[in-house]
């Protein structure tokens, strides 16, 4: 009895494990981003704690969430009254595109910046290759 219960124990341990090294976090978010918007206007994107920085300019903004849809990992946030969602679309979550949205549908809006940790992204083919299973304008 007491093996059976240590066995159930250690598999929702690791299941728990398993779950929580797949999800997204805020940390994820942070750092600095090379970043390109629709009119091929490269910038860098630094996001701290509670602020972000875009090229010298400092603004607030504030998670309001994080999900996960269709094996979509997203982190919303707002800034300035309005709302933004960071979808990531790689494991690696070193590649991004932040969307403005209306607040209602996360994953719906506007593409706003194609981003990456590693290299200097191209907006069109970010948003041809990773936006399948999003809806934007």
């Amino acid at each position: 009895m007491k093996k059976k219960v240590f066995v159930v124990l250690t598999f929702l341990a690791v299941s728990l494990l398993f779950l929580t090294a797949c999800g997204i976090k805020k940390e994820d978010l942070q750092g600095k981003w090379k970043a390109q918007d629709a009119q091929g206007n490269d910038v860098t994107i630094d996001f701290k704690k509670d602020k972000i920085k875009l090229d010298g300019d400092s603004i607030s903004y504030k998670v309001n969430g994080k999900g996960n849809e269709n094996g979509n990992r997203y982190i919303t946030f707002t800034s300035g009254g309005e709302y933004f969602t960071a979808f990531f679309p790689e494991k690696d979550n070193k590649t991004a595109l932040l969307l403005k949205t209306d607040g209602e549908d996360d994953l719906k809006g506007e593409v706003y910046f194609a981003m990456s940790k590693s290299e200097q992204p191209d907006y069109d083919k970010y948003v041809k290759k990773y936006m399948n299973d999003v809806h934007y304008k």
